[in-house]
């Protein structure tokens, strides 16, 4: 597809001119793979700012009435989760400016971008990861909220949040979490390279194709 256009349009180049002046624009054109990651990222810079945001302020959009332990571990643990999206979001703006200085039409170029892809990259799963890890506590806290059921059949959000648990419930609670955590790990990963994978594949064959041609 877009990659078959790029190859042709680099064989195109490689035919007009000496090796050592090889150039391919890579900050042209719709469809190719720069456009698209950072395209990608725009979008997944936008709607995770309002997903964050949105669910700091779901329970007095929905009237949900919660007992003060409740509303201030749902609030500090949804604010510590926003914070660390947004310090990526930051970090994602500080590359979309960055890399739209680039001039993409040399192999070194694209082996930079490439690189500094990976890094972002890196650096994304690093926050989400820690932000999803902090989520259960705020869910847990919404639901407990949300429970009609009282006494000792209710969620017990108190009991869970200061750890008045036993010995069973504790190691529940231990195996839980690391269930959780593993399976973020690989949620994060897989939609990172969902989003972006091919893309810097895409790139990486380019660089390849043009080691070949040197």
């Amino acid at each position: 597809m877009n990659f078959d256009t790029i190859k042709k349009e680099m064989n195109d180049s490689v035919n007009q001119l000496p090796k050592d002046e090889f150039k391919i624009d890579l900050s042209k054109g719709k469809n190719n793979p720069v456009h698209m990651i950072r395209r990608n990222m725009k979008k997944e810079m936008i709607s995770s700012s309002i997903v964050m945001l949105f669910f700091v302020f779901y329970p007095p959009i929905l009237g949900l009435k919660m007992t003060a332990l409740e509303n201030s571990a749902y609030i500090l643990f949804m604010v510590l989760s926003t914070v660390m999206i947004h310090l990526y979001i930051i970090k994602l703006i500080r590359f979309l400016k960055k890399s739209s200085r680039f001039e993409l039409n040399t192999k070194d170029s694209i082996k930079d971008y490439i690189y500094e892809v990976r890094l972002t990259l890196e650096s994304y799963k690093s926050y989400v990861i820690a932000a999803m890890i902090l989520l259960p506590v705020p869910i847990y806290a919404l639901l407990s909220a949300g429970s009609p059921l009282n006494g000792p059949k209710s969620l017990n959000f108190e009991k869970w949040y200061t750890l008045q648990l036993n010995f069973n419930e504790a190691v529940m609670l231990i195996v839980f979490y690391l269930i959780y955590s593993v399976a973020m790990v690989w949620v994060t990963r897989f939609w990172t390279n969902y989003l972006y994978g091919k893309h810097v594949t895409e790139l990486e064959k380019i660089v390849s194709d043009l080691d070949a041609v040197d």
